[in-house]
């Protein structure tokens, strides 16, 4: 996949493959092209030339709430949170906004199933003391383990964490890879700057720098066998 913005190559000819159960962290420099990357599998950016495929399908050129349905999710650098809101309700929104009762007028009941799902999540990311808080009081780890849990609503097949430790604490951080490395194998791409990225990168239970693509650059590792993963980056040449 390459991706071109006028004369500035910021991809170039990147090829990757993620299998089910694998997970993978990008590491670079600010400007190396991972977020650029990151928009180009979610379809914020289309790629210039190449393809996506997420299990088998071609998402090349599907929209992103199209790739939302089909269980891709990403979080971003910023916080793209509801502050005036609790964290539990933020939570609920975001498993409400997956579900196909998303535009009910209805309240939610006590035992309302998305409820449930959202507490479950709160629990997931350490949360739980703090779930009836403002999300704008917040530390900012916090926030950033709230972004997980909206990340993960709806039961997602695949995620990408767009520099999830970055101005974390030494502390936050811990607890930043103490949640990452729990959740299921489903779960997996990771993106970090190479500042923060290395001592996250290597929390996680392995580390594939093998497996690094090709930013602006740099030396890419290939797969040319292309099995039936649950996402591959095809090369933007032919």
């Amino acid at each position: 996949m390459t991706r071109l913005f006028g004369a500035l190559a910021a991809l170039t000819d990147v090829t990757i493959t993620v299998r089910p159960g694998e997970r993978r962290a990008v590491l670079g420099s600010n400007g190396a092209g991972k977020t650029t990357l990151f928009n180009c599998v979610t379809g914020d950016f289309p790629p210039s030339s190449g393809t996506i495929r997420f299990f088998g399908e071609d998402i090349t050129h599907f929209p992103p709430y199209e790739r939302i349905r089909r269980g891709l999710r990403r979080t971003y650098q910023i916080s793209a949170l509801f502050p005036g809101l609790t964290v539990r309700d933020n939570v609920y929104l975001a498993c409400r906004g997956v579900s196909r009762g998303r535009f009910s007028p209805l309240r939610p009941g006590a035992n309302d199933a998305l409820m449930h799902a959202a507490e479950a999540l709160i629990q997931a990311v350490h949360l739980t003391p703090v779930r009836e808080q403002l999300v704008a009081e917040l530390a900012h780890g916090q926030q950033r383990q709230l972004e997980i849990a909206l990340a993960l609503a709806g039961a997602p097949r695949f995620i990408l964490f767009d520099e999830p430790a970055a101005g974390l604490s030494p502390t936050e951080r811990r607890e930043l890879i103490e949640i990452l490395t729990s959740l299921p194998a489903p779960y997996r791409l990771h993106h970090h700057r190479a500042r923060h990225g290395c001592r996250a990168a290597r929390g996680r239970k392995r580390d594939d720098d093998a497996q690094r693509p090709r930013l602006q650059g740099g030396p890419a590792a290939r797969d040319r066998s292309r099995p039936r993963g649950a996402g591959t980056l095809s090369g933007g040449r032919p």
